[in-house]
């Protein structure tokens, strides 16, 4: 499954994945946090997944600067921990890749 780089704020085409998190190979769990981001203007977010899975590869090197859209990491889901959150049903739905359920929070730093 695919995370895509999130839209942060209204009006934002693109964002600094300023850190990585996590690395290759790491469970994650719903509400972690994989990634701080960083916007025009210099608020910065933590991306949270909400799901349970193995980070396959991370696509982005940090620092660097991302569309909104851009596939940034892959994700394999845990089979075994009840993966799918509700709403990705209905993205699916819609779109011919599957993505990851991800989410944004204003970071205290």
């Amino acid at each position: 499954m695919d995370i895509k780089m999130p839209c942060a704020d209204t009006g934002v085409e693109k964002c600094i994945l300023l850190r990585w998190l996590v690395d290759q190979g790491d469970r994650i769990a719903p509400g972690d946090d994989i990634a701080v981001l960083k916007v025009p203007g210099g608020q910065e977010y933590d991306l949270k997944v909400y799901e349970h899975g193995c980070v396959d590869r991370l696509l982005i090197s940090a620092g660097k600067t991302v569309s909104v859209g851009t596939v940034i990491a892959n994700l394999t889901p845990d089979k075994y921990k009840g993966h799918t959150h509700p709403q990705i049903s209905k993205v699916e739905r819609y779109m011919s890749e599957p993505v990851v359920k991800t989410g944004l929070q204003k970071n205290g730093n």
